[in-house]
């Protein structure tokens, strides 16, 4: 039997070698392809699925997501197997019960382009057949696969959850830098409208909010606000910590290496974070309201500039000329920490050269990133964004719920990091680590808005620490 396997190797090894003679050209010899120092058919096979690969279509596809009424899905085209191209044309077309989000800038459909990639767009809209043609002309020169652009679409509220929307392509052409068509496979996609997702809640804790500040490089300190209330100040070679008592007083222990805190019933801020589903704000009234002390204003979402809350700045100009001091989020959807260092890049230049009081939240929170990915997975996009923000001249913290901070994020991103935690319906949070804020509540009432608002209650002096260490455009 041993015999014979060796004799129908050999047979086949022979066989292989004379095709590679016959099929191979004398002006197309083979080389050494594995570097092994011999010319064989094994170099033959190996040139041979380069040469394959080299002529192998380009695959472009729509991903398929998942969204809930009333809420925006978005799309990506997706480029795979392609180094490079000099123009593309393509039409997508979408379900009836889909609605292409509007742009903040007046253009006819929002489509954003992947931002390295340095790609002229031009899209139009077509109502009448609820499509949208995508033209670009541009060196795309990667050897990776990229997203090439991403649409918006609005759910609208009346959408049956369960509702697959489909998605397609038509009318592909994409050329070569000689303008030669390149052969393409498509992968259509589709929108299915899902339940809306419930932030988990965790279980009722016991009732005390600590205010001693995390062991971090940044030294932050907690100051007073209420002038009446007694005011207990310890201080030591490291840090002076000072915070104010309604009810109980406290002492706060900080060396270099640790922190030991007694902990208080107290807030030291009260503030609101706020996004475009607020709609128009007064913040002269909210200035005057007692949940107005400070603002976290979302700056944005995802990996496009295009995203950027289309109410950021006129937020932004308003608080400031009510004087009241802000900070700003980022809401993420990185799958991966390169997602995520693009995602830190986008929200510094949506913040441009504008002062924050407060910290630059990185919101990460989705059900994706909650449950398919590793807690090692979802702290290296934690910590690729926060690195690359901090590294900017920023005071960076981690916003997201007490269960996924616990379960999705290591120890090391609490000493990294500041934290900004969400639990609401109870006394504290369940999350045991230092944070320097706690969102409180998603249904709160404040004054000059209209809707529910997000309201928090903040344990630290950031105004002082971003004028001291000279962060946040100061």
């Amino acid at each position: 039997m041993l015999f014979r396997t060796k004799r129908c190797f050999a047979a086949g090894l022979a066989a292989l070698i004379a095709a590679a003679a016959m099929m191979t050209p004398a002006s197309a010899a083979l080389s050494d392809e594995n570097g092994d120092g011999v010319v064989n058919v094994f170099d033959y096979v190996l040139s041979k699925r380069a040469m394959l690969q080299g002529t192998a279509p380009v695959n472009l596809s729509v991903s398929g997501t998942e969204a809930a009424p009333g809420e925006f899905a978005v799309v990506y085209v997706d480029l795979e197997g392609l180094s490079g191209y000099a123009g593309i044309d393509l039409t997508l077309h979408y379900a009836e019960g889909l609605t292409p989000a509007a742009p903040d800038d007046g253009d006819i459909i929002c489509v954003y382009a992947e931002p390295e990639s340095g790609t002229v767009c031009d899209a139009e809209l077509l109502e009448d057949t609820y499509s949208i043609r995508f033209a670009a002309d541009c060196a795309f020169p990667t050897e990776e696969d990229a997203a090439l652009f991403s649409v918006s679409f609005l759910i609208p509220e009346e959408t049956e959850i369960g509702t697959v929307l489909p998605l397609s392509l038509s009318d592909v052409q994409i050329t070569n830098a000689d303008g030669a068509p390149l052969a393409v496979l498509t992968e259509f996609g589709s929108v299915t409208v899902c339940e809306p997702y419930e932030l988990p809640q965790d279980p009722p804790p016991v009732t005390e909010i600590p205010v001693d500040p995390p062991a971090t490089d940044t030294e932050p300190a907690v100051t007073t606000t209420t002038a009446s209330a007694p005011v207990t100040t310890t201080t030591t070679a490291a840090t002076t910590v000072t915070t104010v008592s309604v009810s109980t007083s406290a002492t706060t222990q900080t060396t270099a290496s640790e922190t030991t805190a007694a902990t208080t019933t107290t807030f030291v801020r009260k503030g609101i974070d706020v996004s475009q589903y607020q709609g128009n704000i007064n913040f002269k009234k909210v200035a005057a309201d007692e949940n107005g002390e400070f603002a976290v204003l979302r700056a944005g979402y995802g990996r496009y500039l295009k995203q950027e809350d289309p109410k950021f700045r006129t937020y932004y100009d308003d608080a400031k000329a009510a004087g009241i001091p802000v900070g700003a989020y980022w809401f993420s959807y990185a799958k991966t920490p390169e997602q995520a260092r693009i995602e830190a890049n986008v929200c510094m230049q949506v913040l441009g050269d504008r002062a924050f009081e407060y910290p630059i939240a990185l919101d990460i929170e989705t059900e994706y990133q909650a449950t398919k990915l590793t807690q090692e997975e979802v702290s290296a996009i934690i910590d690729a964004f926060c690195s690359e923000v901090q590294a900017k001249g920023y005071y960076v913290v981690i916003y997201s719920f007490s269960s996924f901070l616990k379960k999705q994020v290591s120890a090391e991103m609490f000493r990294k990091y500041d934290v900004w935690v969400a639990h609401t319906n109870v006394s504290k949070p369940s999350f045991s680590g230092n944070y320097g804020a706690w969102q409180y509540s998603w249904t709160g009432s404040v004054d000059g808005i209209s809707t529910d608002v997000d309201l928090d209650y903040c344990y630290r002096d950031y105004p002082a620490i971003m004028q001291r260490k000279h962060l946040n455009g100061y």
